[in-house]
């Protein structure tokens, strides 16, 4: 049976104006480019991992929405530290995009939780959430299931990012995830580069930008002169997942 082709988008910065240049790239034009790449794709479906705006803007998230509305398959949208949440939910949540907290597709599950904190950059996942996530991990135990969401729950290795700017209670999901075994795999966002780890037998990824680049391995803030970019997963039944980074020209 062919896998579940799913593709991880991330950290589109979009602003009210579409003209508007972002430390030195175009938000809009690079998404734009990435959503024409992506139509020449066979793919299931889309995950959007946060900071989609940068200004928190309805004219940003109505763009996102036209540009990603193109794709003719659902997309998956979650907020990060620069969106408003709840902005964000009334501008996207309408076919063929979603904000919802869970969605069965075919033989996987896919968990979207919010880890974002008003005011704040770095994330946290609330004692709701965390319940939450348990209580529908319970109804598809024997489900092969991808966790998505915005701040990282490892250090990447870039002390500026590491330290303050990831989920602050991440022992927390590990150890929710500890038992409920059928979490195969885990996404996130807002280091703006390609990284991989496991912890707990748990494949954990994460995405370059769709719009700019941090270089990797940097104490400081440093920009990477790298190309926009996202990530294809093949989630097969068995729940193996294969992932391949993709960068587009821009």
């Amino acid at each position: 049976m062919m896998p579940l082709r799913v593709v991880q988008i991330s950290d589109c910065h979009l602003l009210a104006d579409p003209d508007a240049d972002f430390r030195g790239c175009s938000p809009d034009r690079n998404l734009q480019r990435v959503v024409d790449q992506l139509r020449q794709e066979p793919i299931d479906l889309v995950v959007a991992t946060g900071d989609i705006s940068q200004d928190a803007s309805k004219a940003s998230y109505r763009r996102f929405y036209r540009y990603l509305s193109r794709l003719q398959c659902p997309v998956y949208c979650l907020p990060g530290n620069h969106d408003d949440a709840a902005l964000l939910h009334r501008c996207l949540n309408r076919r063929p995009l979603f904000t919802l907290s869970a969605s069965r597709q075919r033989d996987w599950l896919l968990c979207f939780m919010d880890s974002t904190v008003a005011g704040q950059v770095g994330g946290h996942c609330s004692a709701e959430s965390l319940a939450a996530l348990a209580k529908v991990l319970r109804r598809f135990s024997s489900t092969p299931t991808m966790l998505c969401l915005h701040h990282p729950l490892i250090p990447c290795g870039s002390r500026w990012l590491d330290e303050g700017l990831n989920v602050d209670n991440p022992d927390a999901v590990f150890e929710l995830l500890a038992s409920h075994e059928q979490v195969q795999t885990v996404v996130w966002g807002h280091i703006h580069q390609d990284f991989f780890a496991r912890r707990q037998g748990v494949d954990c990824w994460a995405t370059p930008s769709t719009a700019m680049q941090f270089a990797c391995q940097s104490n400081e803030f440093a920009l990477a002169d790298e190309r926009p970019g996202y990530r294809r997963l093949c989630l097969y039944a068995d729940g193996r997942t294969d992932s391949e980074l993709v960068r587009v020209n821009v």
